[in-house]
């Protein structure tokens, strides 16, 4: 069903008549509540997300907990009881209790549909459960047990957020971005041959253009090919066959290719129930992890193989793949031996990023750690040296990413920060200075993608909370999206629309 702007239009003074918030209508059949795995039933009103946050119907998730649930008309007034905690919240009110302790809520309880509606991560934290999102699949995630938890729409306080959703991605040549209609749109060096076979100049595209529909996650496997998950979690791959040319430079001192055959390969469908991938690892709808062998030109050849359960999240590059299980033990594997059990090197952890020669991780509480290549400052601990162990760099972080020798971080307050080799103004602080510190670029950041590989490829985006994507650093394929081949030393605007993680 195509929603046309009249259509819109429509629905929202209809809602305003009946005093049905916006929210509710635009979310109440998509989001689904897990507790331990097992999924709650709502009678007649759905989760909805309000500024950010997920709200739920207080009796069907708390009941199912065990816990005692009252409402007081006259004040307005939930309380829930059990076991050794009593929580007190009121409607509208900024605040609630537990155990005689206030907490803030930046969005509070409130009436939707006629049932009372909870802020359900700080309320559910304040009495020991652990609360995740599972983007892919809409899902709120709740647990006794600690769980490493998937990009979400919420982003709270003091609290890891990982993701395996993809919605904006850097390669080696090239970035692609999802928009919130669900189409794919890529820009730079063509990266899976969409413009056919072509020969001559290497094939580019400076400004952003839409590839593919029906997308919500995908990931850059080498500069050949793009996997990617559709709405039905189908995962598809993408690719090309290059005959390569030669490299050229331009007197500006950007890197090209010349003579270059590209021949489009048609889509592959690998295999289905996918909630994320990276590069070649896949996590199935049962967290269940796969690898896809390649051959030494790059390509797949091998149908995916399980090699482990109960995965939350996984990160791969240059042949390592590292990947955390649901209670927060990570895991590594390496290019020659993708199939064996991999090996446990760490524990409370949230999300990684694999960088080259060199990985960060999140633990579950904030703490960022690094360890690996640190000759560029790429791990942020104000030195060069390589360090064979984690070593911590910085507290409230809540996604990172890895490059070649560059890193990006978002810290809990939105606040993006930048640390490693900056050549080519990939740190985005208008200079090309390198730094081993991390040092603060823009604000209201949600995600960001460090790409590129060697030489002049090396670029960032970055997705801020109002859907708007920038960029900076390397763009002698276009990469930057910005119509330019420009370098950009600082953050440009790219599009607008680009889907939230």
């Amino acid at each position: 069903m195509r929603i046309t702007r009249k259509l819109l239009l429509s629905i929202f003074i209809f809602t305003l008549a009946l005093g049905i918030s916006i929210p509710s209508m635009l979310y109440a059949n998509e989001i689904t509540v897990k507790i331990e795995s097992q999924r709650v039933n709502f009678a007649d009103q759905n989760p909805v997300i309000v500024d950010g946050r997920t709200l739920v119907p207080v009796r069907g998730v708390f009941e199912a907990l065990g816990f005692d649930v009252e409402w007081d008309n006259a004040t307005r007034t939930v309380s829930l009881t059990r076991d050794n905690y009593e929580v007190t919240i009121v409607i509208d009110s900024p605040t609630f209790n537990t155990n005689g302790v206030n907490h803030d809520l930046d969005v509070p309880a409130q009436i939707i549909g006629g049932r009372t509606m909870l802020p359900i991560r700080l309320v559910l934290e304040s009495v020991g459960y652990y609360v995740g999102w599972n983007e892919a699949t809409r899902a709120v995630l709740v647990s006794a047990e600690p769980i490493a938890e998937t990009v979400g729409q919420a982003q709270p306080q003091n609290r890891v957020i990982s993701g395996t959703a993809t919605t904006i991605g850097t390669g080696t040549l090239s970035s692609f971005a999802i928009c919130s209609d669900g189409n794919l749109w890529s820009w730079g060096a063509d990266p899976w041959g969409v413009f056919g076979v072509r020969k001559g100049d290497f094939p580019t595209q400076t400004s952003p253009v839409r590839r593919i529909d029906n997308v919500i996650s995908a990931s850059f496997a080498g500069s050949q090919q793009i996997m990617v998950i559709k709405a039905d979690d189908n995962l598809w791959v993408y690719s090309a066959d290059y005959e390569t040319g030669t490299w050229g430079q331009s007197p500006e001192g950007n890197f090209t290719y010349t003579d270059i055959t590209v021949r489009s390969i048609p889509p592959q469908r690998l295999m289905d129930n996918v909630i994320a991938v990276s590069d070649t690892a896949i996590i199935r709808n049962d967290n269940s992890l796969w690898f896809l062998e390649r051959d030494m030109d790059n390509n797949i050849i091998h149908a995916p193989v399980r090699v482990m359960d109960n995965v939350s999240y996984v990160s791969t590059r240059s042949g390592r793949t590292l990947a955390v299980t649901a209670n927060g033990n990570l895991y590594e594997w390496l290019w020659d031996t993708p199939f064996e059990g991999g090996t446990r090197i760490m524990e409370n952890v949230a999300s990684v990023s694999v960088g080259v020669n060199y990985a960060m991780v999140i633990r579950t509480d904030g703490t960022l750690w690094g360890w690996g290549n640190n000759r560029f400052g790429q791990l942020g601990d104000g030195t060069r040296e390589e360090r064979r162990s984690p070593i911590q760099i910085m507290e409230g972080v809540i996604a990172v990413s890895a490059g070649t020798s560059n890193t990006m971080a978002i810290r809990n307050d939105g606040s993006l920060w930048a640390w490693g080799s900056n050549f080519f103004g990939e740190l985005g602080n208008d200079t090309t200075q390198s730094t081993p510190y991390p040092i603060e670029i823009m604000d209201n950041v949600v995600a960001v993608s460090v790409g590129g590989f060697a030489l002049d490829f090396r670029h960032t985006i970055a997705l801020r909370n109002d859907g708007s994507l920038w960029a900076w650093g390397s763009n002698s394929l276009g990469q930057l999206g910005d119509g330019t081949t420009t370098r950009r030393y600082s953050p440009v605007r790219i599009m607008d629309n680009v889907q939230l993680p």
